[in-house]
């Protein structure tokens, strides 16, 4: 409780801060620069205006907001080069709201583990399309839910995932592993009623590591719903509390800004649920071929789809 604590202050100063520094961050002349580590991995955005807001972020993953936010702008701003021009001087400063606000929710780096690219690599491969629970800075395929809608939306997210109604499409789900009560259940299961009835081909897979709460959840929704439509156990190694497996590993919740990868060996079983229509069971069929190389794919050291970096 006492880092989440710490967490919200932290981001409670930087929005006030943020907030008092948004009149000159108009100003193409005092927005926000880019300042490159010796290392070569990382670099450190600064606000002129107010240079006590500044966060670092992995290049590469720079990199990739740039690719999303070209889009956007392409998308919002055809036909108008003077705003185009104008939005683009924007992204910088764009990147470092992002980077403080999820940089204030991400101090303890546990709190929000990625899937390892080469599950993602399976999973789109098998036919996901998209994210209910992301960022700008790890979204991996090309649509995705996220916490900060007003904020992350020039980087292509459509907004929260419990405001997100899909009425048809195969969606992976791996939501912090902080939430405790069923809202993502019961929002997953009143999608897929709605498709159910429309006849559509509506998809989730629901990935979370199993802590005792989790289990709870996931029996009680197992009971009540017929949409269930496959299961996964991969076993946390052998050194965590008599787990049988090979082991399997995330990638951290920091990782965008960090200058090494080091992937966290998760100490719990993960659960991989599938929730489908009966379109979407047809369509999107849960094979054992498809959960052997999802284990494959989460065993530590699994190679990483060029595709996904």
């Amino acid at each position: 409780m006492t880092k989440i604590f710490v967490a919200l202050l932290r981001l409670n100063h930087d929005l006030h801060a943020i907030d008092a520094a948004s009149s000159s961050l108009v100003d193409l002349h005092a927005g926000v620069h880019r300042v490159d580590n010796p290392r070569g991995q990382t670099c450190e955005l600064v606000c002129k205006a107010a240079p006590k807001l500044r966060a670092c972020i992995r290049l590469e993953v720079l990199f990739r907001l740039k690719r999303r936010h070209d889009h956007f702008i392409r998308a919002t701003c055809a036909g108008n080069a003077q705003k185009q021009q104008l939005e683009q001087a924007r992204f910088l400063t764009r990147c470092l709201v992002v980077l403080l606000k999820y940089g204030a929710l991400l101090s303890d780096p546990g709190q929000h583990g990625m899937l390892p690219l080469a599950v993602f690599g399976t999973l789109q491969e098998w036919g996901c399309e998209g994210e209910g629970f992301a960022t700008p800075l790890n979204a991996t395929l090309q649509s995705y839910c996220s916490l900060h809608s007003e904020a992350d939306r020039c980087f292509g997210s459509l907004g929260s995932f419990f405001d997100w109604r899909p009425k048809m499409g195969s969606f992976e789900l791996n939501p912090p592993f902080t939430i405790r009560s069923t809202a993502v259940e019961d929002h997953v299961v009143e999608l897929l009623q709605a498709a159910e009835r429309d006849g559509k081909a509506l998809s989730f897979c629901y990935v979370v590591p199993e802590t005792a709460g989790r289990l709870q959840t996931r029996k009680s929704i197992r009971r009540e719903t017929p949409f269930l439509a496959g299961e996964l156990m991969v076993r946390a190694s052998s050194k965590y509390n008599g787990g049988m497996g090979q082991g399997h590993v995330y990638r951290r919740g920091n990782e965008f800004q960090t200058h090494a990868k080091q992937p966290w060996d998760c100490p719990f079983t993960t659960v991989i649920t599938w929730f489908q229509t009966t379109a979407a069971k047809e369509k999107w069929p849960v094979t054992d071929a498809l959960k052997q190389d999802l284990l494959t794919a989460f065993a530590p050291g699994a190679p990483e789809p060029e595709a996904m970096r």
